[in-house]
């Protein structure tokens, strides 16, 4: 338990205000290279007029750029944007010019003190360089403003931490207080939608879906995909199937569709030879019967039958649902289930694409949550070994810290759903941990042990409820 306090009782109202003095008029935030912290607490005690009914003016410190110093302005001109929209409040910047050179740090600060008329000031130094703080700090302190407060955001307890005390100044945690969009929170560092992403399941592959779920359950998923060398059921099919799919990034565009259609032809003769041996299990035979007939999809004794372009578009998501997508909807599911009850503002969406506003690739996430600010990470395969799925596990945990910002690791999540068994689960979960260096609690892994959808849920929210309320030991 973190000293000072017992976070397990909610404070009571009435203690708070002897916790902060809420009569401040000036808050002063740092903005360094990940601006979710001011973001956070700014909308914190924006977003509570009638607490901190004296606040007039945030102030954004911001470093300059110069030799081997980024600069932070366009972060704080964001952060200026959003609030002054969202807000009826001024939001002025102010430069740092050196976050490395005490001095210059304090006699940017003394300007600063110099611009501010209000008579007391807040200072909330949860981002920036230890320099930058540091003398921030003092050099405020030691100011000629008549009153001067302070505070941090605890990112591992999510409190905004009231220095002198050592209390938090808030009696529920942040994340049920301050909620993010998740638009919102990707454009925090730069990124933006390559394309809209998903917040419900298509209704046509819901009864497929449940099909997987029942094999899942009954433990037949293996007779689906057919044993190696067999052919007997989706291994069988998938490379070459796969073939037709390749370089093809979004259906609904007719250059993609023309694309589909020319690759269809050119495996055609080869799906033919491929088929003939085809003989498919009864699972495999029953999973593709919970299809509806507007999927014109290949068939075991027979061929690719697509005519319409509507056809090549279903026959497309066919594919890609058999070869895996359908795992992604099954998890999203599953998150959506373990999500609820929380007591938290969420959203949750699936199949986020995402690229830095100068890029000119993407790169793609399954499965995405907000808690709050809070961001989790979700990776799905249907691998069953430990060396892709490691790789999987990698690469989630990577693009995590890249839309959240690595200089706030402890506090994003990561899930990753594979069909390992449980040895080589336990092994990618002590892996994943130690050779990123995340702490264990901060990933998930899930084998095919925990696959059967209650179970899964439970695990999810067993993971989640953790990181939402037991973090605070």
């Amino acid at each position: 338990m973190s000293p000072g306090f017992d976070l397990s009782n909610a404070l009571p109202i009435a203690a708070l205000g002897q916790i902060v003095d809420r009569q401040f008029s000036d808050l002063v935030l740092i903005v360094g290279t990940n601006p979710l912290s001011p973001f956070v607490v700014a909308k914190y005690f924006l977003s509570r007029a009638e607490e901190f009914s004296h606040l007039e003016t945030v102030w954004l410190l911001y470093s300059e750029k110069k030799e081997l110093q980024d600069s932070t302005k366009d972060h704080a001109r964001n952060l200026q944007e959003h609030l002054e929209r969202e807000y009826p409040i001024r939001v002025h910047l102010h430069p740092i010019r050196d976050i490395s050179d005490a001095q210059q740090v304090q006699a940017d600060i003394g300007e600063l003190v110099l611009r501010i008329d209000g008579s007391h000031v807040h200072l909330n130094y949860s981002g920036g360089t230890k320099v930058m703080v540091t003398h921030t700090y003092r050099t405020l302190e030691r100011s000629t403003i008549p009153v001067k407060s302070f505070s941090y955001l605890d990112g591992r307890l999510f409190r905004i931490i009231n220095d002198e005390t050592g209390l938090p100044i808030h009696s529920e945690d942040l994340r049920k207080l301050v909620r993010v969009s998740f638009q919102d929170f990707i454009g925090l560092n730069d990124f933006e939608l390559y394309r809209p992403y998903r917040e419900t399941l298509p209704d046509d592959l819901m009864q497929p879906l449940e099909g997987f779920k029942r094999l899942v359950q009954e433990k037949r998923l293996f007779d689906f995909w057919g044993a190696p060398g067999s052919r007997t059921g989706w291994r069988y099919l998938r490379e070459h199937l796969g073939n037709v799919m390749h370089h093809i990034y979004n259906i609904e565009r007719e250059k993609y569709q023309r694309k589909f259609k020319h690759n269809i032809q050119e495996q055609l003769p080869t799906y033919y030879s491929q088929i003939a041996y085809f003989h498919p299990s009864d699972t495999f035979s029953e999973l593709l019967s919970y299809f509806g007939p507007t999927f014109p999809f290949f068939q075991p004794k027979g061929t690719l039958r697509p005519e319409s372009d509507a056809d090549f578009v279903n026959l497309f998501r066919m594919i890609r649902f058999l070869d895996g997508e359908w795992l992604e909807m099954y998890v999203f599911q599953a998150m959506a289930a373990a999500m609820r009850g929380l007591g938290m503002r969420n959203d949750l969406c699936m199949g986020v694409e995402l690229k830095k506003r100068d890029w000119s690739t993407f790169f793609e996430m399954d499965v995405a949550a907000l808690i709050g600010y809070q961001l989790i990470g979700v990776s799905c395969t249907t691998y069953d070994s430990k060396a892709p799925c490691k790789n999987k596990g990698f690469e989630v945990i990577h693009r995590t810290r890249q839309i959240g910002g690595d200089d706030i690791k402890e506090i994003l999540k990561n899930i990753l759903i594979t069909y390992v068994n449980g040895t080589e689960q336990q092994r990618l979960q002590q892996e994943l941990s130690v050779d990123t260096g995340t702490r264990k609690d901060n990933i998930l892994v899930i084998g095919r042990e925990d696959l059967a959808f209650d179970t899964l849920v439970g695990r999810i929210r067993e993971f989640l409820s953790y990181t939402t309320s037991q973090e605070t030991s």
